[in-house]
């Protein structure tokens, strides 16, 4: 469930700041707005931390709002559904 990355997301006031997530974590589909990695490859992460000072406040703004929305309209309940729907079939 990733919860460290959306409680990052969830305590950032104002909605500002980046977080990078592993390309292998799950929570990559729930915040596709979060810059993403191969954290295996010094490349990848280079090319993601190194942007990342500079980022405006309107971007980061701009990815974090609708990612902050998301885990507010998908809550534990909401994952829990998820998951186990599937398994009632």
């Amino acid at each position: 469930m990733n919860l460290v990355a959306k409680e990052h997301i969830a305590s950032r006031l104002p909605e500002d700041g980046v977080g990078i997530l592993s390309e292998f974590a799950g929570v990559v589909r729930q915040l596709p707005e979060a810059p993403i990695a191969n954290p295996h490859s010094q490349e990848d992460i280079a090319a993601v931390i190194e942007p990342a000072p500079v980022v405006t406040k309107e971007e980061q703004r701009r990815r974090m709002t609708p990612m902050r929305n998301r885990i507010r309209a998908e809550p534990i309940s909401w994952w829990a559904g998820e998951f186990l729907e599937p398994l009632s079939r």
